[in-house]
């Protein structure tokens, strides 16, 4: 059993403690995310985003979702590979092939940057 709580839900500790946390919702996801200030993660949602993975892989998709350990959710995803050259002096390639939806495992990401900011959606 719990013992009671030595301040009142609203006293002025806790609701600092509240004041740091805000309340995002993710309107086309239909998802409510708990951040704190100091989240800067959260201003990529939506936009078109570049993962380069451990493999070299680039994944280019929308950033849809993340999670604590990094774990990424990218939509319209495609995967770009260098290939390198079998012969010296020709050169590299790239491969190009549409994937989707995709999960990306935090622990395989290098690095993360912007392609392309939101695509502005037309009210009518």
């Amino acid at each position: 059993r719990r013992p009671p709580r030595s301040t009142p839900l609203y006293s002025s500790a806790a609701s600092d403690v509240y004041k740091r946390q805000l309340l995002y919702s993710c309107e086309a996801a239909k998802i409510t995310i708990k951040m704190s200030k100091g989240n800067k993660f959260l201003q990529w949602i939506n936009y078109r985003v570049r993962a380069t993975i451990q493999d070299s892989r680039m994944l280019i998709g929308t950033f849809i979702a993340y999670d604590k350990h990094m774990n990424l959710v990218l939509a319209d995803t495609e995967e770009l590979r260098i290939i390198k050259p079998k012969k010296p002096g020709e050169p590299y390639r790239e491969q190009k092939r549409t994937l989707g939806l995709v999960l990306l495992r935090g622990e395989n990401i290098v690095s993360m940057s912007a392609e392309a900011p939101p695509a502005q959606q037309v009210r009518w």
